[in-house]
């Protein structure tokens, strides 16, 4: 699978060690970071919990259906567990909201759920605000609890390379040495029609990505897999639903982006 997904037919086999499998970036990542780093990234509500308290901003959560007792994250966003407060939360939402597990990963689970007068759109499902709690309890499985976010949109000039409705969202990796955080592989998830969420998953998903030039801002062509059962990777200049132009694009705000991620970084508790 790596071999296509790489594309190794196509490069000398002298370089092949020059990539990692998903198994190989975690071993790294594991001698890298602590145990207790890994696990507080993991933790959407610790994360956005060590955010606001240091100032940092974050996507706001307008409730939480969580399993742990901790009270702590009641600075984040209350906790919403019977149906009767679950009603009062959706009342006051705005008129779409995502939901995601928090202790997800990879986008699953994630759905959308849009008012319709009294009641709600989820999974084209047409429900009051307890069939919805309903549906989201079955999906909770094995996890923690659910977030419930107002939907965000993406700005202007990135919207036209984005399926309607969905979020694509920068991924930039920081790190720490000497001189303090640095940015490497920078780069944009790309959603197309039919998606809530824009993860790559090798290109199961059917998105895109495309790499920034960390320098300028600017996107490279777009990386997706021609099929969803197998990774057959190949490129593309335009978005496959709007047909509009994604190589040389440039991403707004990016020094502004660039700022935040290595401050963001400079306060993530290290060993």
């Amino acid at each position: 699978e790596y071999h296509s997904l790489y594309s190794l037919h196509s490069k000398p086999e002298s370089g092949w060690n020059a990539y990692m499998t998903d198994n190989d970036g975690a071993r790294v990542l594991e001698r890298l970071s602590s145990p207790d780093t890994h696990r507080f990234l993991r933790d959407k509500l610790a994360f956005s919990l060590h955010c606001v308290r240091h100032g940092m901003p974050v996507a706001t959560i307008l409730f939480r259906y969580d399993l742990d007792p901790c009270s702590d994250y009641d600075e984040v966003a209350p906790k919403v567990m019977s149906i009767e407060e679950w009603e009062t939360a959706l009342q006051q939402a705005p008129d779409e909201v995502f939901c995601k597990l928090i202790d997800g990963r990879l986008g699953k689970g994630a759905f959308t759920a849009e008012r319709r007068g009294h009641n709600w759109l989820f999974d084209d499902e047409l429900g009051s605000a307890a069939d919805l709690r309903r549906y989201a309890l079955e999906r909770l499985g094995n996890g923690r609890g659910w977030l419930f976010q107002p939907a965000l949109k993406p700005h202007p000039a990135l919207a036209e390379i984005m399926a309607p409705g969905a979020l694509g969202t920068l991924r930039v990796t920081t790190y720490l040495d000497r001189n303090g955080a640095q940015i490497a592989f920078p780069l944009l998830r790309i959603p197309i029609a039919g998606n809530v969420v824009d993860n790559f998953s090798r290109g199961a998903k059917g998105n895109l990505v495309a790499a920034i030039d960390a320098e300028s801002g600017r996107l490279s062509k777009a990386y997706y897999s021609r099929s969803r059962r197998w990774p057959d990777i190949a490129t593309t200049d335009l978005h496959p639903d709007t047909g509009k132009p994604i190589l040389g694009r440039e991403v707004p705000f990016w020094e502004e982006t660039k700022a935040l991620v290595t401050a963001a970084q400079e306060l993530t508790p290290e060993p």
